[in-house]
């Protein structure tokens, strides 16, 4: 029967990039509707989710959780 483990490693390189990034599709959709919208707060908006995600990036911390990115939490061991 084979082992079901998963190495501590690999869980935390999957949850470290799905915490810290969006996915290339995601983050383009996000940069045209920022770029077409006309409403002024609405704009405001998704330039600031393009920023953080940036940030995000540049700084190794999570995607800020608001605009609807999951929050993992795991107890391991």
């Amino acid at each position: 029967m084979a082992s079901l483990e998963i190495p501590y490693e690999k869980v935390f390189d999957l949850l470290h990039h799905a915490c810290t990034t969006v996915s290339p599709d995601v983050l383009y959709l996000m940069k045209n509707a920022a770029a077409k919208e006309t409403n002024v707060e609405a704009k405001t908006f998704l330039e600031t989710m393009v920023k953080n995600v940036a940030l995000a990036g540049e700084v190794d911390k999570p995607v800020c959780q608001s605009p609807g990115f999951p929050s993992v939490w795991i107890r391991w061991g």
